[in-house]
C-alpha cells in the first residue's frame, strides 16, 4: 500500500512521497537559490528546515546544517549517499499523514513548503551542481551502428570492437550546461557545400540527442580508482539529458578530428535529481554484454545492475501548432550500467569531483519508436519524420519545443502514489543572431 502525505498530492503525481528528488530553486519573494526536495506540485526549502531548527531536533549534532543554505548541491551532496538518503528519509518522515510536526504548525509548514501553484510564488530551477566536468559516453550499439552507416565519411573500422571495448567517451563542454526550459539560440558554424568547400552559417539540422546523465557526490582523489562494487556509492543521482547537436557543422568537423562548435553550445538537463535510493526499486537485470567486450575491473557480479526508466520525446512544432511523441526508450538500450562508465572514467587515475555530470550517450534502442536522435530517425536527413497530423520535420525548426519526461518502472495503477518521475528536460529554438 501506498504511503500517503498529509499534503494533497494525487497518486498519479510523478513526484510521490516516494521519489523526493533534490534541486536548487527560487521564487519571488526570496530570489536566493536554495536546496529543496520536490514532492507533488510542492517545494520542500531544505533551506528554511534547517534555519528554523527543524532538523536540529532530529539529526546529529555535528551535522553541518550548513550545506542545506547554499546556492548548490555540492557540499551537501559530498557528505555522501548514505548521509544524503538519510535526509532524504527524515523529509519523507516530515510529510506522512501521521506526522504532525510540520502538519500542525501552520507558521512553520509556511516557511518552508512552497506551493508552486501560488499565484505570485514564481519558483524558478536552477542548475543542480556548480559542476567542472562533462563527460558523454557512447553506449548503444544501434546508435553507434546507425550513426556509422549515414556517416558521410567512410571509415574503415571494426565497430564491435573498436567501438565498444573498452568503453568510448569525449570530454564535453561544461559551460553548455543549462537547465530546463532556457531557449536555445540557433547557433553558426562551418557548413560545407557540395563542392567540399565550408562556409559560415546558421546550422539547419538541430538534432536531439536523448540521455541520461548522473552526478557525482562524493569524488576520488587524482589517480584513484573507483571499483565497480564502490561505484554507486560515488553517485548523488540521475537526471535526464539532451545532447543537442548540430549534423550539418559536425559533418565538417568530425573527420578527422571530433564535433566542436557542432556540440559546444547547448546540453540541457532536468533540473530535479533523483536519487539512486529512489529508483532502487527499479533495478533490472542490464542487456547481454559479450564477455569478450569486458575486462576484469568491469566484471559487476550484481545481478540487478541497471534501472527500469523509460524515456519519451514530445516535440510540438511551432508553425504547425502540432504536439506529438516522437521517441520513446529507455536506460536498458545503455550497453554500460552507470557503476561501468563511472569504474572505467576513473580507470586511467582520472579524478572525479563533486558535481560532475556523466552522460549515458544516446540510447536508441532496436524498435524504430526508440530512435533517439534524429539523424537516425531520418537517415542524415534523407527521410523525413511524419507526424501523425500529416506534418513532415527532419530536424528541429525555429520556434520548435522539445520535451523529455522519465519515469522508473511502468505507469500502471499498480504505481499509484509511487510513482518516480523527473520533471521535464525542455527547451524552444529561437532563431540564429544574423552575422
Amino acid at each position: 500500500m501506498a504511503l500517503k502525505s498529509w499534503l494533497p498530492i494525487p497518486d498519479d503525481h510523478e513526484f510521490s512521497i516516494e521519489n523526493l528528488p533534490f534541486g536548487i530553486f527560487s521564487t519571488r519573494l526570496n530570489p536566493m537559490p536554495r536546496p529543496g526536495i520536490a514532492l507533488g506540485d510542492y517545494i520542500v526549502d531544505l533551506s528554511a528546515l534547517a534555519s528554523n531548527a527543524v532538523f536540529q531536533s532530529l539529526c546529529p549534532a555535528q551535522f553541518p546544517f550548513s550545506t542545506l543554505q547554499q546556492s548548490t548541491m555540492n557540499d551537501f551532496a559530498a557528505l555522501g549517499r548514505k548521509t544524503v538518503n538519510a535526509i532524504r528519509l527524515l523529509v519523507k518522515d516530515l510529510f506522512l499523514e501521521t506526522t504532525s510536526m510540520l502538519r500542525d504548525d501552520q507558521k512553520l509548514r509556511a516557511a518552508v513548503v512552497v506551493n508552486t501553484r501560488e499565484e505570485g510564488v514564481e519558483a524558478q530551477m536552477h542548475l543542480p551542481f556548480d559542476t567542472r566536468d562533462f563527460t558523454d559516453f557512447l553506449n548503444s550499439r544501434v546508435h553507434a551502428k546507425n550513426t556509422h552507416s549515414t556517416s558521410t565519411t567512410p571509415i574503415n573500422i571494426n565497430l564491435r570492437r573498436i567501438r565498444f571495448n573498452p568503453p568510448r567517451a569525449f570530454c564535453g563542454r561544461v559551460s553548455s550546461l543549462i537547465v530546463s526550459g532556457t531557449p536555445i539560440v540557433r547557433p553558426m558554424g562551418h557548413l560545407v557545400k557540395n563542392n567540399g568547400e565550408a562556409y559560415a552559417a546558421a546550422s539547419q539540422e538541430m538534432d536531439v540527442e536523448i540521455e541520461f546523465g548522473f552526478f557525482i557526490g562524493v569524488g576520488s582523489q587524482r589517480f584513484e580508482r573507483i571499483s565497480i562494487q564502490d561505484a554507486e556509492e560515488h553517485i548523488f543521482g540521475v537526471v535526464m539529458l539532451n545532447d543537442w547537436s548540430t549534423r550539418d557543422i559536425q559533418k565538417f568537423e568530425d573527420h578527422p578530428f571530433a564535433a566542436f562548435n557542432a556540440k559546444s553550445f547547448a546540453t540541457t538537463i532536468s533540473p530535479w535529481v533523483v536519487t539512486l535510493d529512489a529508483l532502487a526499486p527499479f533495478k533490472i537485470k542490464p542487456q547481454a554484454q559479450d564477455p569478450l567486450d569486458i575486462p576484469p575491473y568491469l566484471t559487476d557480479t550484481e545481478p540487478n545492475g541497471t534501472y527500469d526508466i523509460s524515456i519519451n520525446m514530445s516535440w510540438t512544432l511551432d508553425k504547425e501548432k502540432e504536439t506529438f511523441n516522437a521517441s520513446t526508450s529507455n536506460l536498458q538500450n545503455a550497453y554500460w550500467s552507470f557503476k561501468q562508465m563511472l569504474t572505467h572514467h576513473a580507470f586511467g587515475g582520472c579524478q572525479m569531483r563533486t558535481g560532475d555530470l556523466i552522460g549515458t550517450g544516446t540510447i536508441t534502442g532496436e524498435e524504430e519508436d526508440s530512435i533517439c536522435s534524429l539523424v537516425e530517425k531520418t537517415r542524415d536527413g534523407k527521410m523525413a519524420v511524419e507526424t501523425p497530423a500529416g506534418n513532415r520535420r527532419t530536424y528541429v525548426a525555429d520556434g520548435d519545443e522539445v520535451v523529455f519526461t522519465a519515469w522508473g518502472g511502468n505507469q500502471g495503477p499498480e504505481m499509484a502514489g509511487k510513482r518516480v518521475g523527473f520533471g521535464q528536460c525542455s527547451a524552444v529554438i529561437l532563431p540564429a543572431t544574423p552575422l
